[in-house]
């Protein structure tokens, strides 16, 4: 009972993101603790960090995420998170597949929520761009590089509903699942921060569930025009029309969000506090 009544405040769940630990996330746990009063702050790391952020399976990768929310009895009457890339999807993917105990406000920086694909007409060095559609959604790529999951190639669409083991789930374009889009819609407020001076996530406006159109990777479209977004499929627009969805352009490139102080203690912990 004790552990309870010491935090007033909503407890919050940190997660990193792809290529990194929770260490990285160490700054911004101290920037909340400094500008939330009694706030309790759990700072979640996939595996080993490093190596498995990259490697180990995306839902495997949800999977640890849970395991560390649901270990922590503080966090049992629910929690408000923030994720940081990779982490932010990791965040989405516990939201729509666990949510117990719940998550009532995400806050997520820079997040492939839209998906993530380059390589043709915006050049990247990232190890899929230089892979065939269907190398990257073959079982093997998918059970190997996480990122595999949510690659969203707009040119193959069909394999990408097919065959991703991930963002296709989520985004319910394949095996309707009414418990992921129910999720969804309980949050309370989604915060997404993105950039155009992000060049690490292509399109930019993924953060902001953003995407490229089918057959086209020049263009990036408004979530709005998404027909996941105009058929409700996991429950965007519903929560969009509720007035729950909120999109700042932070101005901060992707390595950056560690970094920035400033805004964490001046934007993002007003989203935070009861």
């Amino acid at each position: 009972m004790y552990l309870f009544l010491s935090y007033q405040q909503t407890p919050i769940v940190l997660m990193h993101g792809s290529d990194d630990n929770k260490t990285s996330m160490e700054n911004i746990k101290l920037w909340l603790e400094q500008t939330i009063p009694n706030v309790y702050i759990k700072n979640c790391e996939v595996g080993n960090g490093y190596n498995d952020s990259i490697y180990m399976p995306m839902n495997d990768q949800i999977h640890e995420l849970a395991t560390c929310i649901q270990n922590d009895k503080i966090l049992s009457l629910g929690f408000y998170g923030i994720g940081y890339s990779l982490g932010g999807y990791l965040m989405r993917g516990y939201l729509q597949m666990y949510n117990q105990p719940r998550l009532k406000r995400l806050i997520t920086f820079a997040a492939p929520h839209g998906g993530q694909f380059c390589g043709k007409t915006h050049k990247c060095g990232e190890i899929l761009s230089k892979m065939t559609a269907e190398e990257i959604y073959s079982e093997k790529i998918q059970n190997s590089l996480a990122e595999s999951a949510c690659w969203r190639d707009p040119f193959n669409m069909d394999l990408f509903t097919e065959k991703s083991t991930s963002l296709n789930y989520l985004d319910n374009v394949k095996d309707f699942n009414q418990t992921y889009k129910d999720n969804f819609i309980s949050l309370e407020l989604l915060v997404l921060y993105g950039s155009s001076k992000d060049k690490i996530i292509w399109p930019w406006n993924s953060a902001w569930f953003g995407s490229y159109l089918p057959f086209n990777d020049q263009n990036m479209f408004d979530m709005t025009v998404r027909e996941e977004y105009i058929s409700d499929l996991f429950g965007l627009k519903t929560l969009h029309e509720q007035g729950k969805i909120v999109r700042i352009d932070s101005k901060t490139k992707h390595e950056d969000y560690p970094k920035a102080e400033k805004l964490i203690k001046q934007s993002v912990s007003k989203y935070l506090k009861d």
